[in-house]
């Protein structure tokens, strides 16, 4: 899969969510930058969807993989983020974030 075909499926996911980003409520406490990013964030929008009118679709992006090839690569994720998250040195959120991850993987 080549970077443009996935900065395609970006394109797509985000119309999915155009209308959640819509009506979000940027608040940061600076009025100016709020304003700013709202108008940024309505220009990014307007353009992915003249570029890109339809929905995202999971189907075609594993389409070249099985469903094997698929379990193994989210594994292999899992196993990563897993490790990552052992160099965390608050215990606790340590324990939140593996159970977390363990949690993901149990449900694919």
């Amino acid at each position: 899969m080549t970077s443009n075909s996935i900065g395609f499926y970006v394109f797509r996911a985000i119309n999915v969510a155009a209308d959640f980003l819509n009506e979000y409520d940027i608040r940061t406490g600076f009025e100016e930058e709020d304003k700013k990013t709202h108008y940024l964030l309505k220009e990014m929008l307007e353009y992915t969807q003249k570029n890109c009118d339809f929905p995202f679709r999971e189907n075609e992006f594993f389409n070249d993989l099985t469903k094997k090839d698929i379990k193994l690569q989210i594994e292999k994720y899992i196993a990563n983020i897993t490790q990552i998250m052992d160099c965390v040195e608050c215990e606790k959120c340590r324990v939140h974030g593996t159970l977390q991850i363990f949690g993901i993987g149990f449900l694919e």
